[in-house]
């Protein structure tokens, strides 16, 4: 009867391993799923300093059309005072001569 009794000792060392593979499966699907997340992560990361670069060009862009608004608004400005003072000139002399 002693003979069909596995000892504790044998069984025990057969059934560890079990458990540590286990757990070492459970580590690699865990590391898996942390590197899709890191993954994913990366990804949402890459798409704001895109939007931020993409923000900053647009920004940079309005300051130059902001820029280009005033020089084109001066030259308007400078042309219309030029103009009123040809007409000015030109009823001037068009009173002169009558």
């Amino acid at each position: 009867m002693s003979n069909t009794i596995p000892e504790p000792s044998i069984e025990l060392s057969k059934q560890e391993p079990l458990p540590i593979r286990e757990k070492i499966v459970n580590l690699v699907e865990e590391l898996e799923g942390t590197k899709d997340e890191q993954r994913q992560i990366n990804i949402e990361l890459d798409k704001e300093i895109q939007a931020k670069s993409d923000a900053s060009h647009l920004c940079r862009q309005v300051q130059l059309v902001e820029v280009n608004l005033e020089n084109t608004t001066n030259q308007v400005n400078n042309l219309t005072t030029e103009l009123i003072e040809v007409a000015n000139v030109s009823e001037a002399a068009q009173q002169y001569e009558n």
